[in-house]
């Protein structure tokens, strides 16, 4: 499938939506940070607040905007929709933008770069390894080679 620039809307939405679950009251994460809605984080986020539904479909769709913007400054290469879609959820999820991954994919190495993905980010801030994330990140691995 051709690049067209953006995310796949319904497909990384729905990718979203049912890895990061909804939760409409804040909460920390594995890593300790204060997280609200599909995942959202940030300094707006304080924990104890709540949100409407509503509110978290807003903060979804503004995350997918900042991480495609992001993927499109770490991506040099040309890619397939799949591609990008997977590097998009890996940004949202990690925030990795300092990985070696970039380096992988930015030599064309979308191989190697899905068995780096595979292998990686699977941890809590504690290291214990987290099969909802064994699950995303093959997920997203699959995308980087389809």
């Amino acid at each position: 499938m051709i690049d067209s620039g953006f995310p796949s809307d319904n497909y990384i939405t729905n990718v979203l939506t049912s890895f990061e679950g909804d939760i409409l009251v804040s909460y920390k994460d594995t890593g300790g940070i204060p997280t609200i809605g599909y995942g959202h984080t940030g300094p707006n986020v304080k924990l104890g607040m709540t949100e409407t539904q509503e509110q978290a479909l807003a903060d979804l769709k503004s995350d997918i905007a900042k991480f495609n913007t992001l993927s499109n400054t770490l991506v040099k290469v040309p890619r397939t929709q799949n591609q990008r879609d997977g590097t998009v959820d890996f940004l949202y999820n990690t925030g990795a933008t300092g990985s070696s991954i970039w380096g992988l994919i930015n030599a064309g190495n979308w191989q190697a770069a899905a068995t780096f993905m595979a292998n990686h980010y699977e941890t809590d801030s504690l290291g214990h390894k987290l099969p909802g994330l064994v699950k995303r990140r093959a997920f997203d691995a699959a995308d980087l080679i389809s």
